[in-house]
């Protein structure tokens, strides 16, 4: 699970959180 804005995303890729996963770039 992650927290929207990407805290508990990889801080080293441009991941973002969208609906509890972290994905790559934007929201799609």
């Amino acid at each position: 699970d992650c927290i929207p804005g990407g805290e508990n995303c990889d801080v080293f890729r441009p991941y973002r959180c969208c609906s509890g996963y972290c994905i790559l770039l934007l929201c799609a």
